[in-house]
C-alpha cells in the first residue's frame, strides 16, 4: 500500500497541470508549456530534496548502506533468471493497453463524437482513477498476495479492453465509465511490481533492479502508444484494442497459471554472491 501512495503521485501528477498546460498550448505553444511546467516541477522537486528524510531519520546522522544477503541479488544476476524475464513480459504486456490509451483517448474519444471539453473532464477523471488505483490494488495485495491481485486485476483489465469499443460508443457516459475503470485497472501495476521486485529478488539492490522492470513500461510506449495508433490509424480502433485486449490476456495468464509455479530465483553458477562482492568492495 506504501508502494501505491507512492506510485500515486505520478498517476494524478498530472492533474494540477492540466488547465495550465491546456491554456498555454493554446496561447503559446508547445515550447513554451513544456519550458514552464519544467520550471514549475524542477524547482519542487529541488525544494522537497532539500527537506525529504528517511523515516526515523535523525538530522545529520548518515544513512546507513542496506545490508546485503544472500537472499539480495544483483542486476546481472537478476537478468539471468527466467522470473525476472516472465515477470517483465507480464508488466511489458499490461502497459500496452494503458500506454495506447494514455496518448489516443482524447482521439478515441473525438472519433465517437464527443466534445472537447468533455474529453477534458474524462481525461481528468481518468488521472484521478489511475492515481487512485495505486493505493487500493496495493492494499489488497497486502490482504491476499501479489500473484493473486495480479490475477484479478490484470483480468479485469483485459475484459474492459476486448469490450472497449463497443461499451465507449454507447454514449459519453459509458466512454468516461469504461475509460476510468481502464486506468485503473491498468494503474495497478505501478503499485504491484514494486513490492515483487523486492520481495522476488531481494532490497539490497532493488532500485536499481526497479530500473530494469521499469524499462518495460518505457518499451510499451512505445509499441502502445506509437505503434498502437498507427494500427487504429490503418485498421481501426477495434482491432487496436483487440490487440490491447490481448496483451492483458498474456500478463493475466503469467499471473495465474505461470510465475507462481516457478518458485524462487536461484543464482546462475559462477555468480559472485552479492555478500561476497560487497565484502570485497569493502
Amino acid at each position: 500500500m506504501a508502494s501505491g501512495f507512492t506510485a500515486a503521485g505520478y498517476g494524478l501528477g498530472v492533474l494540477p497541470f492540466l488547465p495550465l498546460i491546456s491554456g498555454m498550448l493554446k496561447t503559446r505553444g508547445v515550447g513554451p508549456a513544456f519550458a514552464y511546467t519544467g520550471l514549475i516541477e524542477g524547482l519542487m522537486i529541488i525544494a522537497i530534496a532539500l527537506i525529504i528524510k528517511f523515516p526515523g531519520e535523525q538530522k545529520g546522522v548518515k544513512h546507513a548502506p542496506p545490508i546485503v544477503t544472500e537472499k539480495d541479488f544483483t542486476s546481472a544476476q537478476m537478468l539471468k533468471t527466467p522470473q525476472f524475464w516472465v515477470l517483465w513480459l507480464a508488466f511489458f504486456s499490461v502497459n500496452f493497453g494503458g500506454m495506447l490509451l494514455v496518448a489516443n483517448s482524447a482521439p478515441f474519444g473525438k472519433s465517437l463524437g464527443i466534445a472537447a471539453g468533455t474529453l477534458a473532464i474524462a481525461v481528468s477523471i481518468q488521472n484521478l482513477f489511475n492515481g487512485a488505483s495505486r493505493p487500493f490494488w496495493g492494499a489488497v495485495s497486502d490482504k491476499i498476495g501479489r500473484y493473486k491481485t495480479m490475477s484479478i486485476v490484470f483480468g479485469v483489465n483485459c475484459i474492459i479492453l476486448f469490450s472497449f469499443p463497443t461499451v465507449a460508443a454507447i454514449s459519453t457516459t459509458a466512454f468516461i465509465i469504461v475509460l476510468a475503470l481502464t486506468f485503473f485497472t491498468w494503474g495497478g501495476s505501478y503499485a504491484l511490481f514494486p513490492p515483487i521486485n523486492s520481495e522476488v529478488f531481494g532490497t539490497a539492490f532493488s532500485t536499481e533492479n526497479y530500473g530494469f522492470f521499469f524499462g518495460a513500461k518505457a518499451i510499451s510506449s512505445i509499441f502502445g502508444g506509437g505503434l498502437g495508433a498507427a494500427i487504429a490509424t490503418k485498421f481501426g480502433w477495434n482491432t487496436a484494442f483487440m490487440i490491447t485486449g490481448a496483451t492483458s490476456f498474456i500478463a493475466f495468464a503469467i499471473a495465474t497459471f505461470v510465475i507462481p509455479k516457478m518458485g524462487k530465483p536461484v543464482k546462475k553458477n559462477g555468480s559472485v554472491a552479492p555478500v561476497e562482492q560487497a565484502n570485497a568492495i569493502r
